[in-house]
Parts: structure tokens; C-alpha cells; sequence
């Protein structure tokens, strides 16, 4: 059954073999951050180099595929700005905004096409 695991990158670097074997089992690996921290209270530098950091992680250990979803758990008020600037993910899930998926534009270039 093809599922999504939101992995720590820290968890990810400390076992490897956990981390192969969920790419081999198929599933999506996408970012819980680096930590197991509530972001509420953690500086945007900080932030942002653990978000950094998480992806190279995924890269160096997932076959060179970065996340595509990230759910930094605990957010704050730069989260959602700070992955939009790192780039490269389709979907974050850090919203309970609404019980189903929604688009928004937030922090985005506002390029419709």
C-alpha cells in the first residue's frame, strides 16, 4: 500500500537503514523537520538552516530526491514563508485551516500559469 512517512531528518541521519528502507518499500518520504521541536519559539535562522538541513538530508540518504511535502509539525508564524523560499515542495501540511487539501498562494509569486 503506497503511504507518505513524515520523517525527522535528524531520525533519518541516526538510521539510515530505516530511511533505504522506506524508499524500497515504495512510500514518500516527505520532511518533518529536522527536529522533534515545537517551532513556535525557534529564531527564523534557525529555522530555516534546519529546513536546509533536512532536505540535504533526504537527498544524501533517499537516492538524491528531496521531500516534496513538508510537515514541520509545530510551526510558527515564518514557517510557511521559510519553505516557500527553500523551494521545491508541492505541499505542506502544517494547516488546519480545513478538514480537506487546499491551494493557496501565500508567499508565492502570484504567477497564475
Amino acid at each position: 500500500v503506497p503511504c507518505t512517512v513524515f520523517a525527522v531528518g535528524m531520525a533519518l541521519e541516526r538510521n539510515p537503514t530505516a530511511a533505504h528502507a522506506m524508499i524500497d518499500a515504495g512510500w514518500e518520504v516527505a520532511s518533518h523537520g529536522y527536529r522533534w521541536w515545537d517551532y513556535q519559539n525557534v529564531s527564523e535562522d534557525v529555522e530555516r538552516e534546519h529546513i536546509r538541513r533536512t532536505v540535504q538530508i533526504h537527498k544524501d540518504l533517499l537516492g538524491g530526491v528531496r521531500p516534496v511535502g513538508m510537515y514541520q509539525g509545530k510551526p510558527n508564524v515564518n514557517t510557511r514563508r521559510l519553505v516557500v523560499e527553500e523551494g521545491g515542495f508541492l505541499y505542506d501540511s502544517d494547516s488546519y485551516a480545513d478538514d480537506l487539501p487546499y491551494w493557496t498562494r501565500e508567499y508565492g509569486d502570484g504567477d497564475d500559469n
